[in-house]
């Protein structure tokens, strides 16, 4: 899932902070795996800047002015199906995208 606000994102975000090509999250079968792809704000997770992280549940990362975190919505016995773009959320749940604006002094 490629998360940016060019054309070809899976997101198509208005944030102008947010490069066109910002970030993209992976499901590597154990966890989700965010890889920044050379955004000029950087990708942030824990404040500091990445190029590849294997997030934890819940886990926050940063581009452009707002925070993100991937977590369940709810849990399913029987899998999800596979979302374009080769994003494939955990067996255990389907998945999505909460984001906050920051603000000052967030």
């Amino acid at each position: 899932m490629v998360i940016a606000r060019g054309e070809t994102s899976n997101t198509r975000l208005t944030d102008a902070t947010v490069s066109r090509l910002h970030c993209e999250l992976h499901w590597d079968g154990g966890h989700f795996r965010l890889v920044d792809l050379d955004s000029v704000g950087g990708t942030l997770v824990d404040g500091k800047k990445i190029k590849e992280h294997a997030l934890k549940h819940h886990q926050e990362f940063q581009r452009g002015s707002r925070c993100c975190r991937v977590g369940e919505t709810h849990r399913s016995s029987s899998p999800p199906r596979p979302s374009g773009g080769g994003f494939h959320p955990p067996y255990n749940g389907s998945t999505k995208l909460v984001e906050q604006t920051l603000t000052a002094g967030s």
